[in-house]
């Protein structure tokens, strides 16, 4: 009885590894910003991450002599 007992707890515990859910991948992020400006600002204005887009809000550019 206990060898059956133990035969069928085997048996559970490897359908339970077989059918639990994947491993998530860490995800696949891409950032898109605009060209430096006169005096080095960056817009990042997008992010998307796994086929999912974030728009992003741009700060306002510091103030610079060149942007004038």
């Amino acid at each position: 009885m206990r060898k059956l007992l133990l035969a069928f707890s085997i048996l559970v515990g490897s359908m339970a590894g077989l059918l639990s859910p994947s491993a998530v991948k860490a995800a696949t992020c891409t950032t898109y910003c605009s060209a430096p400006d006169a005096c080095g600002y960056v817009c990042c204005y997008k992010q998307c991450c796994n086929g999912r887009c974030v728009i992003l809000d741009c700060a306002p550019p510091p103030i610079c002599d060149f942007n004038n």
